[in-house]
């Protein structure tokens, strides 16, 4: 298995947003071959008491919440096959665009991960 993982720092007026826009791109990865593209947040206050570690490391703003993103694939070479598509879509392209609007790239964390140690 494959899986890209991603902190994204969300300003508290841009979660709802962000969710919608999210889970429109996670259908198109999806359509593509993508086994798995979720979201998860500790905006619960049990997961957020659980998470307050991690988030003491990752120093969100006051008025930022964090989501974590997972998208998996059988393997990196299925994650490359999968990207190629994602990235020739126009929906997407413009899916990225709102995204792009609503978040700070440049704060997003991201991470790749495999477990056959390719």
């Amino acid at each position: 298995m494959y899986t890209n993982i991603y902190f994204y720092f969300i300003h508290n007026e841009n979660v709802t947003s962000f969710i919608d826009i999210k889970s429109r791109m996670a259908d198109i990865m999806l359509g593509y071959g993508a086994l798995e593209d979720e979201i998860y947040h500790t905006s619960n206050k049990v997961v957020h008491k659980k998470s307050r570690q991690l988030l003491t490391l990752l120093r969100p703003k006051p008025k930022e919440e964090v989501m974590l993103g997972q998208t998996m694939f059988r393997n990196k070479s299925h994650f490359e096959e999968v990207m190629l598509k994602v990235n020739a879509d126009k929906e997407f392209a413009e899916l990225n665009e709102q995204f792009s609007k609503i978040i700070n790239r440049k704060k997003i964390i991201v991470g790749a991960f495999s477990s056959d140690g390719s």
